[in-house]
């Protein structure tokens, strides 16, 4: 049985925070670049054709990125009919590379300009997209000061399970809506703070990206499909923020509000599973007072109460002093 008091933290308390950061890091991060991609796409550029060239599936396919041409080889993806065009060139495909070689005087006009007509656009998206990229880094402070982290949702989650909390101990702190707004503005500084850290990182990883697709000859797709796996971990990522920043305010807000209340010590809890420190496991069952938390880091001697160690599902209990005097 869940000793009284203890307040669990929830995915509902910190999903509106959650939905916030993602959305400030899709708009900092990835949307100018995915504005770029669809502005600069090469298979709306106007094919560079010789008179009378056929508009063949593998002319398409070069103006749109899916096959490339370089040197005598074809590479990319390949369907049936495209197949049949190269090979009627005089290619011929190496299962092990998966590419075409084919004698570079035998390739027609047509395909050459085509190839480069996609390598000169796809060399503008791509070097447009590392300015963007070294553009917002440079300016990176201004631009997540301007984004709009509202902890408000967020506080009142929080407050809201802070109070069952509190009265199944008899204990119920009034917080004054001045002091409300001020834990508000405190939690949506810090966040803010956490969007920048990662921001940078992001926007540095992204351009290793867009420098890695230049290199390997400028896949339109594969950039797209790329582009698309690091939104993908910034949404992992985003969640990660946006429990871990909250399980940090809940902590330092309980912490406040017990102490108000007359509350000066509790009991560590664990999880209870095998993903808790071993340390912190030591901490389970034992008694601290709140201002003066055990150690929490034995490599460097931090101190911290439940909650405020970095990815700590631990949480305290508090003591009452009058029932244990009473009893």
């Amino acid at each position: 049985m869940r000793p009284p008091g203890i307040q669990i933290l929830r995915p509902a308390d910190y999903a509106d925070m959650q939905d916030q950061v993602l959305t400030a890091l899709w708009k900092i991060v990835f949307a100018p670049a995915v504005k770029l991609l669809r502005d600069i796409d090469p298979s709306t550029a106007r094919l560079v054709r010789v008179q009378n060239a056929p508009q063949s599936a593998l002319e398409k396919a070069i103006a749109s990125g899916r096959v490339q041409y370089l040197r005598g080889v074809f590479s990319g993806d390949f369907n049936a009919q495209i197949a049949v065009e190269i090979r009627q060139m005089g290619g011929h495909y190496d299962k092990r590379l998966k590419v075409y070689f084919i004698k570079p005087e035998d390739v027609p006009t047509w395909v050459k300009a085509a190839a480069e007509s996609f390598r000169s656009k796809a060399k503008e998206l791509h070097e447009g997209i590392k300015r963007m990229l070294d553009k917002t880094q440079d300016d990176i402070e201004r631009i997540v000061s301007e984004q709009r982290i509202d902890a408000n949702k967020t506080v009142e989650r929080v407050q809201e399970g802070f109070r069952t909390a509190a009265d199944a101990i008899g204990v119920s702190p009034v917080i004054t809506p001045e002091s409300k707004a001020q834990l508000a503005r405190e939690y949506s500084d810090n966040m803010k703070l956490y969007i920048t850290d990662f921001s940078k990182s992001a926007i540095q990883s992204l351009r290793e990206v867009v420098e890695d697709n230049a290199m390997k000859g400028y896949r339109f797709s594969r950039l797209t499909d790329m582009i698309k796996q690091r939104y993908s971990v910034t949404r992992s990522k985003a969640e990660f923020l946006a429990r871990q920043e909250t399980a940090l305010f809940m902590a330092k807000y309980r912490e406040l509000r017990f102490k108000e209340g007359g509350v000066e010590r509790y009991v560590w809890h664990t999880a209870h599973d095998e993903k808790v420190r071993e340390h912190h496991a030591e901490l389970d069952g034992h008694p601290f007072f709140y201002s003066n938390p055990p150690i929490v880091d034995p490599n460097t001697g931090r101190r911290g109460n439940p909650g405020t160690d970095f990815n700590c599902r631990c949480v305290d209990s508090p003591i009452l002093e009058r029932a244990l005097e009473a009893a």
